[in-house]
């Protein structure tokens, strides 16, 4: 059997200025009918905001996992958070989250995990 993972959509995503401390900008969009929602808003807002001057520091994903095959795939929230937080468990279903979002490359890590991995990668 495979991970379970039927689909991922982005929910919600959280900009931190790099100009002013403490100010943020969240956004957030309905992706029931349009996956892309909060692209097509980081877009439309990129044509009124310097957005070099924002860096992404929060992630909100949701992704539809089947844990049982004769019942309808659950939502699973998944929160990242700079610098390497994440609020998935070590459950099953966390764990294969998890390997989802290493394989995309977008695991949380922290900094000695990350340097011993590139480490043994140029071995």
């Amino acid at each position: 059997m495979g991970s379970g993972i039927k689909d991922v959509v982005v929910r919600k995503l959280r900009l931190t200025s790099r100009a002013k401390k403490g100010e943020r900008i969240t956004l957030e969009a309905d992706t029931s009918r349009n996956p892309n929602a909060v692209y097509d808003l980081l877009d439309r807002l990129g044509k009124s905001l310097p957005m070099h001057l924002y860096n992404v520091t929060q992630v909100e994903i949701a992704a539809s996992v089947v844990t049982d095959p004769d019942k309808p795939p659950r939502t699973v929230p998944i929160r990242l958070t700079y610098p390497n937080s994440c609020s998935l468990k070590y459950d099953e279903v966390g764990i294969n989250l998890r390997e989802m979002l290493e394989a995309s490359g977008i695991e949380p890590k922290e900094p000695a995990e990350a340097e011993q991995a590139e480490e043994a990668s140029e071995a």
